[in-house]
Protein backbone atom coordinates (compact mmCIF):
# COMPACT_ATOMS: atom_id res chain seq x y z
CA UNK A 1 0.00 0.00 0.00
CA UNK A 2 1.42 3.36 -0.99
CA UNK A 3 1.20 6.17 1.55
CA UNK A 4 0.38 9.49 -0.14
CA UNK A 5 -0.50 11.53 2.94
CA UNK A 6 2.78 13.45 3.16
CA UNK A 7 5.51 12.97 5.75
CA UNK A 8 4.62 10.45 8.45
CA UNK A 9 4.56 11.91 11.94
CA UNK A 10 6.92 10.39 14.49
CA UNK A 11 3.97 9.19 16.58
CA UNK A 12 2.50 7.38 13.55
CA UNK A 13 5.81 5.64 12.90
CA UNK A 14 6.05 4.36 16.46
CA UNK A 15 2.41 3.27 16.50
CA UNK A 16 3.10 1.18 13.38
CA UNK A 17 6.11 -0.36 15.09
CA UNK A 18 4.04 -1.09 18.16
CA UNK A 19 1.32 -2.71 16.04
CA UNK A 20 3.71 -5.38 14.77
CA UNK A 21 2.27 -7.57 17.54
CA UNK A 22 -1.41 -7.43 18.56
CA UNK A 23 -1.84 -5.39 21.72
CA UNK A 24 -4.54 -3.61 23.63
CA UNK A 25 -4.15 0.12 24.34
CA UNK A 26 -2.04 -0.09 27.51
CA UNK A 27 0.29 -2.69 25.98
CA UNK A 28 0.60 -0.59 22.84
CA UNK A 29 1.56 2.50 24.84
CA UNK A 30 4.20 0.44 26.66
CA UNK A 31 5.49 -1.04 23.37
CA UNK A 32 5.83 2.46 21.88
CA UNK A 33 7.89 3.58 24.88
CA UNK A 34 10.12 0.51 24.45
CA UNK A 35 10.67 0.76 20.68
CA UNK A 36 11.42 4.48 20.99
CA UNK A 37 13.94 3.80 23.77
CA UNK A 38 11.90 6.01 26.10
CA UNK A 39 11.91 8.95 23.68
CA UNK A 40 8.13 8.85 23.26
CA UNK A 41 5.70 8.22 26.11
CA UNK A 42 2.28 8.25 24.49
CA UNK A 43 -0.87 8.76 26.51
CA UNK A 44 -4.28 7.32 25.62
CA UNK A 45 -5.60 10.52 24.03
CA UNK A 46 -2.66 10.78 21.66
CA UNK A 47 -2.65 7.05 20.92
CA UNK A 48 -6.32 6.86 20.01
CA UNK A 49 -6.11 10.11 18.04
CA UNK A 50 -3.22 8.72 15.98
CA UNK A 51 -5.01 5.37 15.51
CA UNK A 52 -8.16 7.18 14.34
CA UNK A 53 -6.20 9.30 11.87
CA UNK A 54 -4.35 6.26 10.53
CA UNK A 55 -7.62 4.38 10.08
CA UNK A 56 -9.20 7.36 8.27
CA UNK A 57 -6.18 7.54 5.95
CA UNK A 58 -6.45 3.80 5.21
CA UNK A 59 -3.12 2.89 6.82
CA UNK A 60 -4.68 0.44 9.29
CA UNK A 61 -7.99 -1.34 9.60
Amino acid sequence: MAYNGGPMAEAMYYVLLGLMHPNHGYQLMHAITEVSNGRLKMGPGTLYGVLSRMQTEGLIS
